[in-house]
């Protein structure tokens, strides 16, 4: 017994002495000693940067480090130098004039720094996840502050840059969640993206003149920012710089400014107006609503206003990338079809947005932009659009029914996932289109899926379409009420008008004389005319496009037999998918007989002009002057 007990505080005296007694070489002239759970760095020169944390030395030690004393004459703490070192304390002389990157990183006890006067400059990472890091001294030595030098320092609550910095680096002072106050310098010229996203206890900051560009999401998340002041300095804002303030409700753009990213302003749910200088060049505002110069792309909607209808002006083009997100109070909004695209996510978690029409000329639905339209019921994909991209109804948990147009080749990750309360799908492209994965997660598989009468097979064979099975169904052609086509004939030519049918891509027009086919028109779904046959071409404007209507086309066609009875018929195809047909009958009327003749005292006969021709007719014939019988 005596002899385990001996053995045991040999072993225990052996450890205490690997802990708290060891020394070594961290640098060409520079020596470590680690006594305790102090750790000593002498001599000159720099410090070994280390590529990893767990090559340098003291690494089997690194949580009972406590303390790190650097003599002076060591000129620079190495990279990864003393990563997850239980410090509380440090202590810096002024002969180091670098940090390396990732020096102090996630040293979480440590709760203050007194950087010397010699440091030029903090590298990336220095000091990133030190949570209990409240108050940190930069000197005005200082030139640039690396990326995510401060980052996750939770407890940091105000810093002073000096006017030394010329660059605050991407992430410098990323989640520090407990910043309030920062003062940044004239000297400094760019913020670094995402610089301050996620400081949200930042109530405020003031941007120098020096500065020329603020670069993307420097100050997203930024959730206390009630205000901000963008100087005449800067000529770019960057994507989603000042996305997510949600205490933001103003800001003004200056002149100089050229560039706004997408988003800039995105998620500012407190935001009621974007002021624009009546002399910038690229920018305006209408009713605080932020524009391009020429009013064609809507940039940034105001989520913090009251209103809950909008009608886009009719010069927009384009609807910029996040410019109705978090729109949680619209329930309508009119786009007009001048529009031909629709930016990322710009409809993104507009949870009352119960309806929404999507232009005929829009040609692509990119991603998420409507993710979680959480009351929207239904949705129309108009047949230009040949892609639905990642996510773009992902989360539309109220829909109920969706239309895919014609022209769709390939549907997005996740582009209608969670659009649990589905209950039909009708999708009329003939041949399936590609699925990425999930695009159907989280949808009922035993829901109607209705697809051209060609195509059922097809859709059950291809990717994610398969999983609805015996569900996929042909589509029904829509009943259509007698006024739906109508015809106005003169005594030799008629006007036909037809409805216009979502998903058609053809129209045809049958006319028959009795049971006798004698023309047959076919239109695309833009109502071009594709083929015409047996009959002249229409009267008058441009032969070759049918005049569109309130609801449908209309199309003049002449050539026809004066008092004589015929039927039209209209089909709408999809591909070679009957959508629609209709047949409805008209009469001609009569020509006028300009004069009554005696042949032979027998037989009366009418003569008349028609074509600028003299005809005659006579017992239901008609002839030439000359004798001929004309057809």
């Amino acid at each position: 017994m005596k002899h385990k007990i001996f053995t045991f505080f040999l072993a225990l005296i052996a450890s205490i002495g690997t802990i708290f007694a060891a020394s070594g070489t961290c640098g060409e002239n520079l020596t470590w000693n680690l006594t305790g759970r102090v750790l000593t760095i002498s001599g000159t020169g720099a410090m070994t940067n280390y590529s990893d944390s767990n090559h340098a030395p003291w690494y089997d030690n690194r949580s009972s480090i406590t303390s790190v004393i650097i003599e002076d004459g060591v000129t620079s703490i190495g990279s990864s130098a003393f990563e997850y070192c239980n410090l509380t304390s440090v202590t810096i002389p002024n002969s180091v004039t670098s940090i390396g990157n990732t020096a102090f990183f996630y040293c979480s006890s440590l709760t203050s720094i007194t950087i010397p006067n010699s440091v030029t400059s903090i590298g990336d990472d220095a000091f990133s996840s030190c949570s209990g890091l409240v108050s940190v001294t930069i000197p005005n030595s200082v030139t640039s502050i690396g990326n995510t030098a401060f980052a996750y320092c939770s407890s940091l609550t105000s810093i002073t840059i000096p006017n030394s910095v010329t660059s605050i680096g991407e992430w410098a002072f990323l989640a520090c969640s407990g910043l309030t106050s920062v003062t940044i310098p004239n000297s400094v010229t760019s913020i670094g993206y995402e610089a301050f996203r996620g400081c949200r206890s930042l109530t405020s900051v003031t941007i120098p003149n020096s500065v020329t560009s603020i670069r993307d999401d420097a100050f997203n998340g930024c959730s206390s920012l009630t205000s901000v002041t963008i100087p005449n300095s800067v000529t770019s804002i960057g994507y989603q710089a000042f996305a997510g303030c949600s205490s933001l409700t103003s800001v003004t753009i200056p002149n100089s400014v050229t560039s706004i990213g997408v988003g800039a302003f995105s998620s500012c749910s407190s935001l009621t107006s974007i002021d624009v200088a009546s002399d910038n060049p690229n920018y305006c505002s209408v009713d605080g609503v932020l524009f391009n110069k020429d009013k064609t792309t809507l940039i940034q909607y105001l989520i913090g206003n009251t209103r809950t209808e909008y009608v886009l002006p009719n010069s927009v083009t384009s609807i910029g990338g996040y410019a109705f997100a978090d729109c949680s109070g619209l329930t309508s909004v009119t786009i007009p079809n001048s529009v031909t695209s629709i930016g990322w996510y710009a409809f993104a978690d507009c949870s009352s947005l119960t309806s929404v029409t999507i232009p005929n000329r829009v040609t692509s639905i990119g991603d998420g932009v409507f993710a979680g339209c959480s009351s929207l019921t239904s949705v129309t994909i108009p047949n230009r659009v040949t892609s639905i991209e990642l996510g773009a109804f992902s989360n539309c948990s109220s829909l109920t029914a969706v239309t895919i147009g014609n022209s769709v080749t390939s549907i997005g990750k996740s582009a209608f996932a969670y659009c649990s309360s589905l209950t039909s799908i009708t999708c009329e492209a003939a041949t399936p289109p590609t699925c990425r994965d999930y695009v159907f997660y989280g949808v009922d598989k035993s829901i109607p899926v209705y697809v051209p009468a060609g195509s059922v097979a097809t859709y059950k064979a291809a990717d994610q379409w398969k999983d609805f099975g015996d569900n996929i169904q042909p589509i029904q052609a829509p009943e259509a009420d007698v006024t739906d086509v109508d015809a106005e004939p003169t005594d030799n030519s008629v006007v036909i008008e037809w409805p216009a049918v979502t998903g058609a891509t053809v129209y045809m027009i049958n006319i028959y004389k009795g049971s006798d086919l004698i023309c047959t028109l076919s239109f695309n779904g833009l109502g071009q005319l594709l083929s015409i046959s047996l009959v002249k071409k229409a009267n008058g404007g441009n032969p070759k496009t049918a005049v569109q209507t309130a609801t449908g086309w209309q199309y003049s066609i002449d050539g026809l037999e004066t008092g004589t009875t015929y039927s039209c018929t209209v089909i709408a195809k999809n591909g070679e998918t009957p959508l629609y047909s209709k047949t409805v009958s008209f009469i001609t009327s009569t020509a006028t007989a300009i004069d009554q003749i005696t042949n032979d005292k027998s037989q009366m006969a009418n003569k008349i002009i028609k074509d600028n021709q003299l005809l005659i007719i006579r017992d239901g014939k008609t002839y030439s002057v000359q004798g001929a019988e004309v057809q």
